[in-house]
Order: C-alpha cells, then structure tokens, then sequence
C-alpha cells in the first residue's frame, strides 16, 4: 500500500517517550497538545515496565507499522539505551527499531557495518532494525520555515505509519564543545585525535580564534596571580599524550612527529614559552585559517608565562600514515600497539609511556612538571562479603609509579602526583558509572540505580601505604 506522508501527518500521528538515563533519578514522557503546549510525565523509576508506564500515560496508542527512533550506538561505545530496557515497549507496540547512518565517518556511516553495530549491541535480539536511508532519502517541507526550507530523511520513512522516539541524553562526551574547544589546533572533527566523540559540524576559523583567546584569559590570569603574589605558582593543563610512531617507515615517524606537535607542544608552547610555535602557521595553512596575533597579544602571552606544566596521562597511541592501519579504540585515536595490553574500553595501558612523556616535555620546556590525572578506568565486581578486589588497578598504578622514578633519576624535575579519582563517578569519556576509576567504591550503577553508599576497594588500602611511604612500599 503506498503511503504519502507528508511533514504535517507525520508530526501529528507520532509520540515522543524519553528516558533520560544520563539523569537517573527520571525518565520522562511528553505529548502535544493543542495550542503547542504539552504534558510532561516523570518517574524515579529507570525500568521496562516504568518505561511502558508513561507510553500508556500519553494516551497516544501506536497505530499502523510502529518505527521506535533510537540510537544504537557506537561501536565500543555504551552511549546507547539497554535493551533489556526498552524491550518491554518496543515489543508492546510491535515495532520495528530505526535509525539512519551517521553524516561522519566512522563505522555507523554504511548500512551493513551499522547493521552490524546493532546487532553486536543486542538490538537485533529483540526487534528487527531498519535503517532508513539504506536505499536513499526524500525531502519534507520545512513548515514557518526560518533557515531551512525542508528536511532530509531516509527513504523507509515512508513504510511507517506512526513513530516512537526514544532518545536520551549524550552531550557526545567532549567531541563537540570540549573537544573542539580543548582540542582546536588538530584537524576536522572527524579526524581528530583529540575527539572523545564525532562532531557534525566544524568552523576552524572559529576554533582556532577560541583557542586563541583561551591562551589569552590563561595569560593575564598567570599575570593576575603573579601581581597579587609574587610567590604564587600557577601552571597549565595538557591533556598529554605520548605518541610513537606505528613502524620504522619515515611516513610514520613523522606523523608521529606532527602528532606530538599538536596534541602537546601547540598549546604547551603558547603557554610556556609564551609564544605560538614556529610551526604554528603551516597548521594554520592547512586548516585555511588566519590566527591574528596582534603585538598586545603577544605581550600578553610573553608575560603570561606558566610556572610548572601540568598534565593528565592514561595512555598512548601510535601514528601512522597508513589510513588502513588507523582504528579507533584509544581517544587520541591512531593505530593500535600490539606490545600493549589494553583497558576494557580499548585504552592502552603503557606505564613506559608516561616516562616517556616526563622526559620529552621536561627536555623541551625546563619547568617542573606534575601528573594531574592518571588512572585505570574497569568493571568492579562487589563480593559477598562487601570487599572490592581491584588488583588491576592497584597493577597499573604501580608500574605508573615506577616509571616517575626513574624519569626523576634521569632528571625530571617531577613536583607531584594525583590520580583519577579518589571515588567512583560518571565517566567524563563515556558517561556511565560502570566504568569506574576511583579507591572508593560508590553503590550507583549506569541506570541510576542504587544508595549511593561507599565502601573502600582494596587498592584504598594500597594507595594509604603509598603515600606513607612516599612511594618508597609498592608492594
């Protein structure tokens, strides 16, 4: 039977149901009323069956061939709703799960590899998925229109009589505001090896002009506190990152080397040294931008110096320039390394490598430098008796700790060390309290559930010793 949908009736025969599970106390259900006012449902409860609690408070039974909208996820990634969470509603309307490939690339942007992706989330187990711009797409008129005169959708749209859009809350974890803000000097967004996630739009003109100002407000800040205090000491933050080239191919190492430069020394150099690299302008040229620095900027940055430079390490990465031998797995991207064991989110796990950081940056800059965040993000398992035995963890920051010795033997002037974290909490890279970092562990799970108790694992133990030690009892 053909079905001419327009906009309009679309609109009008669809129902909105949204579980927020990045806000665990609430999922939330709206409809429309007349008049462009709606009513808005909530519950404390994050289950299947309070899910279908507030479909049926809508009173807008699904009609026809029921499509339920959600995201299926990246693959690796946990930005997606369970399964087990919305079986219940997916199942009562008998619907059939959509989605379209992603405009980035990645793999969600061809259909089978989405398909795919679906699948390995345990979306396929219970419904069938349908993704919608598989054969093409078709255009809606965009009704008060004020920018856009219509809007693209995948084909398969028109097999559907009525929709259901579960969504939930992401913010994409640093790739779009953070990512693009903290990470401006590197490449497009999909490119990026700084991007905690995708992005879908990308100015560089804008981002660089940001970053630009960032080390500005971070100059007369340094300068303020210099004024008030003579004596204070004010330092940086670096998201670093040490990087090896993939292979002995010169092609590598010097992707390496660009690697490097951008990710550590573009902003470490504005805000040690007090000026842009001398590099700094073929990156410019290359993202077709113009940084005005202007001789008060330049002042600016020259007085502003930082004291000490200071960084976050968790792991690192390979650069080549072999686009085959590229994977995503590690946050900073590039190929992976088969000589290191990795996290249960694909991060690399190289103790060598923070030495290797210590010696590079303290080489280039001469100023004391401390380790901000370092840690190992797992699943831990609760026991019968209440004990948490995190020994992995306990592992990784050993061998970390080891490694900032002997860089203070080869002459790193290493002023301090904290890890990531004291206690469990949301994940900044993948936002779920499953993945959990701190000595401390918290009784909250990825959908909110839980007390909110704590109980020490037993790497607390071990970090208490550390630090009466000075170090000096890793056992």
């Amino acid at each position: 039977m053909e079905n001419k949908m327009t906009r309009r009736t679309w609109l009008q025969s669809s129902t909105a149901a949204l579980a927020g599970l990045a806000l665990p106390e609430y999922a939330l259900g709206a409809v429309a009323e007349k008049g462009g006012a709606s009513r808005v449902w909530m519950t404390k409860e994050i289950s299947p069956e309070a899910l279908v609690r507030i479909y049926e408070a809508l009173g807008r039974p699904a009609a026809g061939k029921v499509a339920v909208k959600i995201s299926t996820g990246e693959p690796g990634g946990h930005h997606f709703l369970s399964p087990a969470l919305i079986k219940g509603l997916v199942q009562r309307v008998n619907g059939t799960i959509v989605e379209c490939n992603t405009a980035y690339g990645g793999k969600r942007s061809r259909t089978e590899d989405h398909l795919q992706a679906a699948k390995d989330h345990g979306f396929s187990d219970i419904a069938r998925v349908d993704i919608m711009d598989a054969e093409g797409e078709f255009t809606i008129p965009v009704r008060d229109r004020k920018h856009l005169e219509y809007d693209i959708v995948g084909d398969h749209l028109k097999n559907y009589d009525f929709m259901v859009n579960l969504a939930h809350f992401k913010g994409h974890a640093m790739g779009g505001f953070g990512g693009v803000m903290g990470g401006g000097m590197v490449p497009k967004a999909t490119d990026t090896p700084m991007a905690f996630g995708n992005c879908d739009w990308d100015d560089p003109q804008a981002r660089f002009d940001a970053l630009h100002h960032q080390f500005l407000a971070s100059a007369k800040c340094v300068t303020m506190g210099h004024q008030i205090d003579p004596q204070n000491k004010i330092g940086c933050m670096i998201a670093g990152n040490a990087c090896y080239p993939h292979t002995c191919n010169p092609a590598d190492v010097l992707a390496a080397q660009k690697q490097q430069r951008e990710m550590n020394f573009y902003c470490g150099d504005v805000q040690v040294r007090g000026a842009y690299p001398s590099w700094a302008p073929s990156v410019w040229l290359r993202e077709g931008v113009h940084v005005e620095v202007s001789p008060e900027d330049a002042a600016t940055l020259a007085v502003g110096k930082v004291d000490f430079y200071s960084f976050s390490y968790y792991m690192s990465a390979t650069a080549t320039a072999d686009p085959v031998l590229l994977e995503q797995g590690n946050i900073f991207g590039g190929a992976g390394n088969e000589y290191l064991k990795k996290s249960d989110w694909g991060w690399a796990i190289d103790p060598e490598g923070l030495r290797y950081y210590l010696e590079e940056v303290y080489d280039r800059y001469q100023v004391p430098l401390m380790i901000v965040e370092n840690g190992l993000g797992a699943v831990d398992e609760v026991e019968a008796d209440g004990s948490i035995h995190d020994s992995y963890r306990i592992d990784y920051l050993r061998e970390h700790i080891k490694q900032m010795e002997i860089a203070i033997e080869d002459g790193v002037d290493l002023m301090g060390y904290t890890m990531w974290g004291c206690i469990d909490l949301v994940s900044a890279s993948t936002g779920e309290m499953k993945k959990r970092y701190g000595f401390i562990y918290v009784d909250k799970d990825n959908d909110g559930n839980g007390t909110l108790a704590r109980s020490r694992k037993d790497s607390f133990f071990w970090y208490k010793k550390v630090i009466e030690s000075n170090g000096a009892d890793l056992a």
